[in-house]
């Protein structure tokens, strides 16, 4: 059986903890919540990014500066380049018939002479001093004659148009040059038209055993 002594007590404390407000001074401050500094460790790598691409971005543009300005440049050198080559390729010939005409004079002047007078020694010697003169301007534009004369022959050079049998010289050896050949600045203008030396040995036909 249950003491009603006892639970009175028990029930009175459960009572007043429902009806306990707690009594505020109107006055009093209410107090402020401290808010923390917000971090910036999330914006330091993204400044640093966009710094970088910054960066980049301006390299970029001085290259794409640097590569335009190089193409204009090769531009401008390829058509200078073209017409300078086009005016030599124009005044190349120029250049050289004005070396020509005074030897086309010197053929005039010498069909003008006197016929009563004039002699075959006068005729040699009139060509033999423009001749002078047209291996000079050659020579003078950079041009040398090729030596073949006594010379083994050379296919770079040469242009074999006959061979004679000679007991006197080894085979292939120039015996005579029908046509001067050229050349200029060491590239052959014109081959040498020869007549080269053949072996003088008559091969005896070889005798059948049967």
């Amino acid at each position: 059986m249950k003491n009603p002594d006892l639970i009175k007590p028990i029930t009175d404390t459960v009572e007043l903890s429902r009806n306990y407000e707690p009594e505020l001074a109107s006055d009093a401050p209410i107090p402020e919540v401290e808010t923390l500094p917000e971090s910036n460790a999330g914006t330091e790598p993204q400044n640093i990014n966009d710094a970088l691409i910054a960066d980049l971005k301006r390299e970029l543009a001085q290259e794409q500066e640097r590569r335009l300005r190089i193409l204009a440049e090769y531009e401008n050198y390829r058509r200078r380049t073209q017409t300078e080559f086009k005016s030599i390729l124009e005044n190349a010939g120029e250049r050289i018939l004005i070396k020509l005409l005074p030897l086309l004079d010197d053929f005039e002047r010498l069909r003008q002479l006197d016929k009563e007078h004039l002699t075959l020694e006068t005729v040699l010697s009139g060509i033999e001093l423009i001749e002078r003169k047209l291996e000079k301007l050659v020579r003078d534009e950079g041009a040398s004659p090729l030596i073949a004369l006594g010379q083994p022959f050379n296919v770079q050079e040469h242009e074999a148009v006959a061979e004679l049998p000679d007991a006197k010289n080894p085979p292939g050896t120039v015996l005579a040059e029908l046509e001067k050949g050229w050349k200029l600045n060491g590239k052959v203008l014109r081959h040498s038209k020869v007549i080269i030396s053949k072996s003088s040995v008559k091969c005896e036909p070889e005798a059948d055993d049967g």
